[in-house]
Formats: C-alpha cells, structure tokens, sequence
C-alpha cells in the first residue's frame, strides 16, 4: 500500500513536470532537480543515522517509499514549486505559491509521519522538518537565481 502511494506521486509530479518542461527552460528543470536531489538525498540520512535525529522505517516497503520519497518526490516537487515562483513577477502571486507549497510540503511531511516513514516523538521535531524543507526552498531559489545570471554571460 504504502509503496503503491508513493509510485503514484512519482508518476503524478513527473507527469507534471513532462507537461510543463515544454514551458521552462531545461537546463533550469535539470539544474533544481539534481540540486534538490542532491542536497535532499544526503542531509534525511545524515539526520537519522549518527544524530539519531529520527528514525527510519525498518520494512522493506517503507524504506523503499521514504528513499522515493527523498530521491524523487521532494526534488520533482520542488522544481515545479521553484519554477511556478519565478514565471510570476508579480508579489502577490509569488506569495500565493509560497503558501500552496508550505500547505502541500506540510501535507507530504505528515502523511510520511502517519504511514511511519519516518519514527520520531514530539511537534518540534515535525516543524523543524518543515523548517528544513522551507531552508531547501529558498536555497534552491537562489542557487536557481545565480544559475540563470551565470548562464547569461
């Protein structure tokens, strides 16, 4: 079951991100993907090994459906987040986007939570998640910021 849902929000957010390559450049498409997934990958395992932050599932499809989770769901994710933030110019509309993908991020991180992905006690450790993942949004906006000037000289 849990395997099953997470694949289907593989193949969703993919799904997406095929239908709107035709709209965005690329390059920028491969650049916060593979920075998201990069940094994504490394810091969640870094955090439940030696820190003993929380603990990783022990099943066999729960460790599967949290390595999808961190190797494709939140980088496919974050590149549509990221890529819908900068088409609009307009504040209003960037603020909007910020809080759909805090909504949506917030759901993704309790649902993980509930199917026990993830094995932590105690609302701290469960905002500081969210924290995480609001700091990799917003690096990722940079990084993206300095890639699109570094490609136009």
């Amino acid at each position: 079951m849990v395997i099953t849902l997470y694949l289907f929000f593989c193949w969703l957010l993919f799904g997406i991100l095929i239908r709107l390559a035709k709209e965005w450049p690329h390059k920028h498409i491969a650049f916060v993907f593979l920075f998201v997934d990069f940094v994504n990958t490394n810091i969640p395992y870094l955090l439940a090994d030696p820190f003993k932050f929380y603990k990783l599932s022990e099943t066999p499809s729960g460790y599967v459906s949290f390595s999808l989770y961190q190797s494709l769901i939140i980088p496919a994710l974050m590149t549509i987040i990221v890529n819908a933030y900068l088409q609009y110019p307009a504040v209003p509309k960037r603020i909007t986007v910020i809080f759909v993908s805090v909504g949506v991020l917030v759901c993704f991180e309790f649902l993980s939570r509930l199917l026990n992905l993830v094995i932590y006690s105690g609302l701290w450790r469960f905002a500081a998640l969210i924290g995480y993942r609001l700091i990799l949004l917003y690096l990722t906006i940079i990084a993206l910021n300095c890639f699109r000037r570094m490609c136009k000289r």
